[in-house]
């Protein structure tokens, strides 16, 4: 069987190579970047720039924001940092910042880095920065920059920038996440730590001229209990002004094996607590996590065979699982897990919850013979994506890469127009230096969006619309359909026309 296995596997790859210069779905777009399918800053045309890519904004006019660390060239030291490329990747934008590069946050810590635009045009940017050179001090910095990346706007802190210190009995916060509110103010989530490593998800709301929200939370922050490995990943606005709060949290001493999920009212304070394991505190972490309508969909990985993949549907204000989710967690005596490769032996680095909710998946290929990179894309229905690669997986034998030597991934992202781009820094065996890559997805299911609420096939003003109104007025469950729903109606319960009109009308509601 294993024989059989490795064969397949052999017969897969070279399926994939004969047909990767037709850009089958997965491949590597050879459209886009000016050396070697990446954006990058060439140093035979630009100045040396040392960094790396963590965030990416793909902008309305094709050009490619990307945000992480790099080294700022007069003091030689790391700093958050903002990238512009031209459209289509096609070369670093001179006319943003010095060079296509905006230096940003002096100090910077090489963790994750957050980038949002604000309705002025403006960037909020978001990073950790070290108090001091003793590297257990840390705070998150916040900035607002110039849409050309040049200045700042000096209404936010202090001329533009803000320190959030941790909370009080804590030595350092980390950021994880951001999101920006409607009416302008900012929920930042990070990891706290203080120096007997008890860790704690810490949240912060901040206001639009840079401090600290005093209505939130107690003395200015939200936590969990302490525990050794709690690691807060994700935020998630709820569209009345509530949140969660997820990520990986152990107990006492015991590293993180559990998904934890938070939820907090609009002020901050805790309303429930949700964590669920699997097996025997084998789960690892999650990567991301997101609200469909009535349900949050999570994503992360365990130490199997490899690192593989885990998703779950689960109810956003109860634990329940959607047992019609095919990557479901799997429970004893169960298999369901997911791995990235045909072999089953390879990793899972990386995972992204996709618009469509669909999930991108890269990793490790543990071939037999020579190890390579891969990916996946999982369909909204939580199996392997029939369109993508061959039978949802896509193997990379041959990477290339801009100098020649090594790259190193950090993220992935997902643009406006629904392409799926690859992050990090690609080094010559000196310097490391930010680069993007874009993964072709094929076409994106559009949002179907009609009249049709209850799904029979026609709109009558006595069913659809009679429904729309009851929504309208913020009656839900049975009090919206109760005599409301077609004779051939296919969405027959609240949950069913909840996600049909939050996922594919865009409507902000709640169940």
């Amino acid at each position: 069987m294993k024989q059989y296995r490795i064969l397949l596997a052999a017969a897969c790859c070279a399926l994939i190579s004969s047909v990767a210069s037709a850009q089958t779905v997965g491949a590597i777009d050879t459209s886009f970047g000016t050396i070697n399918t990446w954006a990058t800053f060439n140093p035979s045309v630009h100045a040396v720039v040392h960094g790396e890519v963590r965030d990416l904004i793909e902008l309305p006019d094709g050009k490619i924001l990307g945000a992480g660390w790099c080294r700022e060239p007069v003091t030689n030291a790391d700093v958050t940092c903002l990238y512009r490329w031209t459209a289509n990747g096609g070369a670093p934008d001179t006319s943003f910042g010095a060079g296509g590069v905006s230096y940003v946050l002096n100090g910077a810590s090489r963790e994750p880095v957050r980038v949002i635009p604000r309705k002025d045009g403006r960037w909020l940017v978001a990073g950790t920065c070290n108090r001091s050179a003793d590297l257990r001090f840390s705070e998150i910095c916040l900035a607002v920059v110039n849409e050309n990346g040049n200045g700042f706007d000096i209404s936010f802190g202090l001329n533009g920038k803000t320190v959030i210190p941790p909370p009080a009995f804590y030595d350092k916060v980390s950021l994880a996440d951001l999101v920006l509110r409607e009416d302008g103010s900012v929920l930042v989530g990070g990891t706290c730590t203080n120096t007997i490593e008890s860790r704690s998800y810490c949240v912060a709301r901040i206001r639009t001229n840079g401090t600290f929200d005093p209505a939130f939370g107690a003395n200015n922050w939200s936590l969990t209990t302490p525990g050794r490995g709690d690691s807060l990943i994700k935020l998630i606005a709820l569209p009345d002004g509530r949140f969660i709060a997820t990520g990986g949290c152990g107990d006492g001493f015991q590293p993180a094996s559990r998904v934890c999920r938070f939820r907090y009212s609009s002020s901050g304070s805790l309303e429930v607590n949700y964590s669920f394991d699997y097996g025997t505190n084998q789960f690892e972490i999650i990567t991301d996590a997101r609200v469909f309508g009535e349900m949050i969909f999570i994503v992360g990985y365990y130490l199997g065979t490899g690192r593989e993949i885990l998703a779950t549907r689960r109810g956003t204000f109860t634990d329940i699982a959607d047992p019609s989710y095919g990557g479901s967690f799997p429970t004893s005596g169960q298999t369901r897990e997911l791995n990235i490769d045909l072999l089953e032996t390879g990793n899972v680095n990386f995972a992204k919850i996709l618009r469509d909710g669909s999930v991108m998946l890269w990793g490790d290929c543990n071939n037999a013979f020579t190890p390579y990179q891969c990916s996946a894309r999982l369909s909204p229905h939580g199996v392997f994506d029939s369109s993508y690669g061959v039978g949802g997986r896509y193997e990379y034998p041959s990477m290339p890469t801009p100098f020649g030597s090594i790259t190193t991934m950090a993220a992935l992202a997902e643009g406006a127009s629904g392409r799926t781009y690859r992050l990090g820094s690609c080094s010559d065996g000196t310097t490391a230096r930010p680069c993007v890559q874009r993964i072709l997805m094929g076409t994106q299911p559009a949002r179907v969006c009609t009249m049709d609420i209850d799904g029979d096939g026609l709109v009558k003003p006595t069913t659809d619309g009679l429904i729309l109104a009851r929504v309208s007025l913020g009656l839900k469950g049975s009090a919206a359909l109760a005599g409301a729903l077609g004779a051939g109606a296919s969405r027959t319960t609240w949950g069913q026309v909840l996600d049909y009109l939050v996922d594919q009308c865009g409507m902000n509601l709640l169940p």
